[in-house]
């Protein structure tokens, strides 16, 4: 094994001599162990999100049941819903999840019509991806916005 594994190996730079399309199901071979790290990386986030989530909702439910309403302030009683937001954005981070663990399953073809499918996941992983980035970009400006145009002066 290499001292560094971002330099090639003699595996890869060998790879010179073979076609295209035997080095591209190579190279995709290559990237599924990263592309099933990132996979369980995500999974478990996002089944940690869920926990928290629901664990949130629960104890902030019972708290704001059991104090008197003046020791709560002014929002204690939205208080369980935070929990639910947490429930929201693990349902949002499980898709991703869940088409790069399809790709990560597709990767490894041995052949050109499955390499053809595993580039068609990652097409979808990456379009999704790119998708909520920008829809999370345009909240945070709003968010931003909101806050500057309300805030007392």
């Amino acid at each position: 094994m290499a001292d560094n594994v971002f330099e090639p190996t003699e595996r890869t730079t060998s790879t010179t001599d073979l076609d295209p399309a035997e080095q591209i199901t190579l190279y995709l071979a290559q990237t599924r162990p990263w592309v099933g790290l990132m996979s369980v990386l995500m999974l478990l986030s996002t089944l940690l999100m869920t926990c928290g989530g629901i664990s949130m909702t629960l104890m902030m439910g019972t708290l704001a049941s059991t104090l008197p309403r003046d020791e709560l302030g002014p929002f204690g009683f939205v208080a369980p819903f935070f929990g639910v937001i947490y429930l929201v954005i693990a349902a949002i981070y499980a898709v991703p999840t869940f088409l790069l663990g399809r790709y990560t399953l597709a990767a490894g073809p041995a052949d050109l019509h499955e390499a053809a499918q595993a580039i068609r996941y990652q097409r979808d992983f990456w379009r999704v991806v790119g998708v909520m980035a920008i829809v999370f970009i345009a909240l945070y400006c709003g968010g931003i916005a909101a806050v500057v145009a309300f805030s007392p002066r």
